[in-house]
């Protein structure tokens, strides 16, 4: 997928749809104010759909983990309806790019990158 960024900002604003609730609107229609999210659903949104219905996931009870492992240099998302009882693997990425080295995120502005679920 060429847009992970997008992907994944779409995954996350659908996951919570049935969720949060803004001034009387969904999260995602909240959400469709900004430019990102308009484009990352233009971009991904059928591919999202698809995915998860070939999974046999149901978006409107989407959970969502992703795990990144900094060695490995892989990102992994992880779907499951609140039906389900295991998560199951939606998509996993490559990562072209890291800082810091292997070991915990200790403050802000350490340069080490988040690793974990």
């Amino acid at each position: 997928m060429k847009y992970l960024g997008f992907f994944i900002l779409w995954v996350l604003a659908i996951s919570t749809l049935a969720k949060a609730q803004s001034s009387g609107q969904s999260f995602l229609t909240t959400q469709m104010h900004y430019p990102r999210v308009r484009v990352a659903q233009q971009n991904q949104g059928k591919t999202v759909d698809n995915l998860l219905k070939a999974k046999n996931i149901n978006k409107s009870t989407l959970q969502i983990k992703i795990s990144a492992f900094k060695a490995e240099g892989v990102l992994e998302i992880w779907a499951k309806s609140d039906f389900q009882s295991t998560y199951i693997l939606l998509q996993e990425f490559n990562i072209c790019a890291k800082s810091g080295s292997l070991g915990p995120k200790l403050k802000q502005g350490d340069g080490q990158v988040p690793e974990g679920i």
